[in-house]
C-alpha cells in the first residue's frame, strides 16, 4: 500500500489506475451527507423529480421542451462555478495557507467541497437531460426515470447555488481574518 500522488494521503493498491485514485478523492470532497445538505435542496430536488418522472411518463415534448432550457441553463452554472473556483484557488498561495495554519484553519478543502458537489450535479443533469432528449415516446420506463434523474439533478444543481455562494462569503471573511495574522517564521 501506498499513498495516491493526488495528496489525499489515502491509502491505495500498488497497481491502481490513477484515474481510479482521483475519482477516490473525488468522492472524498462531495458532501451530500444530510448534515451538510441546505434543507431547500433535498426538498427542490425531490420535486423536480416528481415533475421530471411526471413529464417523462406522460408529456414527453413538455419534458423535451423543458430539456432544451435547461442544458443550456446547467452549462452556464457549470462554467460559473468553475470561474468561482478559480478565484478560491488563486488564493491559496503559500503566505495565505501557512497564516491558515497558523491560525488553525485547517483543511482548505472544505471551501471546495460545495462547488465540487454543483460541478458534479451538473454533470449528472447534462447527462440526464441528453438522455433524457434521446427518448421518443412518453409511457415507457426509460422515458420517466430520465425525466426523474433530470428533473433531480438539474434542480438540485440550481438549489445547491445558494449553500455555495455562503461558502464563498465564508471564505472572503477567512481572507479577511488571515489579513491582520503576521506571515509566520520559519
Amino acid at each position: 500500500m501506498t499513498s495516491t500522488p493526488h495528496g489525499s494521503g489515502a491509502k491505495r493498491l500498488k497497481k491502481r489506475a490513477p484515474g481510479n485514485a482521483a475519482f477516490h478523492d473525488l468522492l472524498t470532497v462531495i458532501n451530500l451527507r444530510p448534515k451538510y445538505l441546505w434543507w431547500g435542496e433535498v426538498v427542490l430536488a425531490l420535486a423536480g423529480g416528481a415533475g421530471g418522472g411526471w413529464l417523462g411518463h406522460d408529456r414527453i415534448e413538455e419534458a423535451h421542451a423543458a430539456a432544451r432550457v435547461a442544458a443550456p441553463l446547467i452549462g452556464i452554472i457549470i462554467g460559473a462555478v468553475v470561474a468561482a473556483l478559480a478565484m478560491i484557488t488563486r488564493a491559496l498561495d503559500t503566505a495565505f495557507l501557512k497564516k491558515a495554519k497558523a491560525a488553525g484553519i485547517t483543511p482548505m478543502s472544505k471551501y471546495f467541497s460545495p462547488f465540487i458537489t454543483i460541478i458534479t450535479l451538473g454533470l449528472l443533469a447534462g447527462v440526464s437531460l441528453l438522455l433524457l432528449s434521446a427518448t421518443k415516446q412518453c409511457g415507457n420506463g426509460w422515458s420517466t426515470a430520465f425525466g426523474a434523474a433530470a428533473g433531480l439533478f438539474t434542480l438540485w444543481t440550481l438549489a445547491g447555488l445558494l449553500p455555495a455562494l455562503g461558502t464563498l462569503i465564508q471564505f472572503t471573511q477567512l481572507l479577511e481574518k488571515t489579513a491582520g495574522i503576521p506571515e509566520p517564521k520559519e
